[in-house]
C-alpha cells in the first residue's frame, strides 16, 4: 500500500522554465563533487523539486533516467522533513563514474545544507 504522505505528485515537481529560473535567481546552494542543489523558499506550502541531468553526465539516456529516478526517490523519502522550498538538483559529470548505490549518501547532507542556507 502506498503511503500518500510520502508520494511524489505532479504538484511537487518544478515543470516550467520560469520556476527553474526563479530558483536559480534566488538560490542558496550546496555542492559536492557529484551534485549541486539550489534551494529557494516557495509559497505553495510543500517542497518541490526539479532535476537537471545533462548529456555531460552520461551520453546514455538509460543512465540519465536512472539517476533521475534515484534523485526523485531520495527526495520523496526526505520530503517530510523539508519545509516549503523549491529545489533544483544538478547532476555533475563525475556522477557517471560512481556506483548507483552511492547516490543517496552523496545527496543526504546536501538537502540539509541547502535548507540551512535558505534560513539565513
Amino acid at each position: 500500500m502506498l503511503n500518500h504522505a510520502a508520494a511524489f505528485a505532479k504538484t511537487q515537481r518544478l515543470l516550467k522554465p520560469a520556476e527553474f529560473k526563479r530558483v536559480f535567481e534566488l538560490r542558496q546552494s550546496a555542492h559536492n563533487a557529484c551534485f549541486g542543489i539550489y534551494a529557494a523558499k516557495n509559497t505553495t506550502g510543500q517542497p518541490r523539486v526539479g532535476l537537471v541531468v545533462s548529456k555531460k553526465v552520461s551520453k546514455k539516456a538509460v543512465v540519465r533516467n536512472r539517476i533521475k529516478r534515484q534523485i526523485r526517490e531520495n527526495f520523496r523519502l526526505q520530503q517530510a522533513s523539508f519545509e516549503a522550498h523549491d529545489f533544483v538538483v544538478v547532476a555533475k559529470a563525475p556522477l557517471a563514474a560512481i556506483a548507483f548505490d552511492t547516490i543517496t549518501p552523496q545527496l543526504q547532507p546536501l538537502w540539509a545544507r541547502a535548507i540551512k542556507r535558505c534560513k539565513r
